[in-house]
């Protein structure tokens, strides 16, 4: 018998040990330990490397005992994709996919194969160059120049709000593609000069990806008591998987929500504050999955001693002066807040147990794109194209442009709406949106 021969007998006899499972035998496997996914035809056991995701424990979670191929395919590298063969048990006996999906893979393939996920190094030292050039000038107008201080914050929270756009590619792994290499390069985008911690970034927003505007799973609308997207958020309340406890519109919320859509900006104004305490949260947690603790406390702990001494010195120790220092450059970042709700906030809310749309059409009709022009891609920061964005997670922000025609076409050809207002008519979107909820908090009232 030869080599071919040999190969040939053991792939049958694999083919054979092979078990066979329904869709109903997997998602009885659905809890933290006892987790199954399934991906194309394949079942795997990834219950023993749960803790060990560097994502975090809740993308798993919300994807477990069901189909994570899309998912999976759009937030791995090609090498981890073949370490995944080590958690095969079996074979689904009914993987069907639906003709949106089979299109969306004809797509990436053929994107793949164009390189249009290889980054241009030359895009990032141009965004980098304009980047810094805006924080020195913040530096000159806070520092050198009597009088204009208050200048200097407000370029400063511009410079906060451009660079967490590379803080977001690198948490996608969309510059380097490596893990590692961008991780690091999140730790000095993310922790060292905004203050905001990359692990805790990551947990959050990659739960986000994979069930936007999910009411269970979807931290990015889950604002109890401040603001509510659905109507399913004022009823009853829900499990939030991500917060991992129970949520309920209680008194006080539906108080603050009758009036969210007066109160959305001043939140957005001040909604940095928040992400601090988020990140401070989670890096001083006893989570063991935290990958860099040590290097996440260093450079948040620098942060807060520059950010601090540059305070203090262009206010010359004025309180006053320096609350508005504080005030003016926080608010000015928060354009960043308000460019992420425009992107979900008025698109569909569905939950979890009833959602019944294929992963292609969820990312769809759960998201808005901004039309613009090119020469304002910068502002935007690649949130303009954020359904492609969403499709396409590790394709780099300078791409996103040259296949929005593509995913257009898709959707056309399989009557999916493609979302896009622009800048101003996505503000009044939002805003009408959030009227319509605080109106809902009346009946809801009642009840309390």
């Amino acid at each position: 018998m030869d080599k071919t021969e040999k190969i040939s007998k053991k792939i049958t006899l694999l083919q054979e040990m092979s078990k066979v499972y329904t869709k109903d035998d997997v998602l009885r496997h659905s809890m933290e330990n006892d987790l199954w996914i399934i991906i194309r035809d394949k079942i795997y056991d990834i219950s023993k490397f749960v803790q060990a995701h560097p994502g975090g424990i809740e993308p798993l979670l919300s994807v477990g005992g069901g189909n994570a191929t899309y998912e999976f395919l759009n937030f791995h590298s090609e090498e981890t994709i073949h370490k995944l063969r080590n958690y095969e048990i079996g074979v689904l006996d009914d993987y069907s996919e639906s003709d949106l999906e089979k299109d969306y893979m004809i797509l990436r393939e053929s994107i793949l194969r164009e390189g249009l996920f290889v980054t241009n190094k030359s895009f990032y030292i141009l965004e980098w160059t304009r980047v810094i050039f805006i924080l020195m000038l913040s530096l000159c107008f806070s520092l050198f120049i009597d009088g204009y201080n208050l200048i200097g914050a407000a370029l400063l929270g511009i410079f906060w709000q451009q660079l967490a756009f590379s803080g977001h590619d690198a948490g996608h792994n969309a510059i380097t593609h490596v893990r590692d290499k961008d991780s690091k390069l999140g730790l000095v985008v993310g922790n060292l000069l905004t203050g905001i911690s990359m692990t805790w970034w990551k947990n959050s927003h990659n739960i986000h990806h994979i069930n936007p505007n999910c009411i269970e799973c979807d931290p990015d609308i889950q604002h109890l008591p401040l603001l509510a997207v659905a109507d399913e958020i004022l009823g009853p309340g829900f499990y939030s998987i991500f917060h991992k406890r129970w949520m309920k519109a209680d008194y006080v919320a539906l108080k603050f929500i009758s009036v969210q859509h007066i109160l959305f900006y001043p939140i957005m104004f001040l909604a940095r504050f928040n992400l601090y305490i988020q990140s401070l949260i989670i890096v001083l947690s006893n989570r063991d999955r935290i990958c860099y603790r040590e290097a996440e406390l260093i450079t948040m702990g620098i942060f807060w001693t520059w950010f601090s001494l540059l305070v203090y010195t262009s206010c010359n120790g004025s309180l006053l002066m320096s609350i508005a220092y504080i005030l003016i450059s926080h608010g000015v970042a928060g354009i960043l807040h308000v460019q992420i709700c425009l992107s979900h906030f008025s698109m569909l809310v569905y939950s979890n147990e009833n959602c019944g749309l294929d992963w292609v059409r969820k990312q769809c009709l759960t998201t808005l794109n901004i039309d613009c022009s090119p020469w304002v891609d910068w502002f935007h920061g690649g949130l303009q194209f954020q359904l492609e964005h969403h499709l396409f997670p590790r394709l780099p922000r300078h791409n996103l442009r040259k296949i929005s025609h593509r995913v257009k076409a898709l959707c056309d050809s399989h009557n999916v709406d493609y979302h896009s207002h622009t800048w101003i008519n996505a503000q009044i979107s939002l805003v009408n949106h959030l009227r319509n909820k605080a109106k809902s908090t009346i009946k809801y009232s009642k009840t309390q």
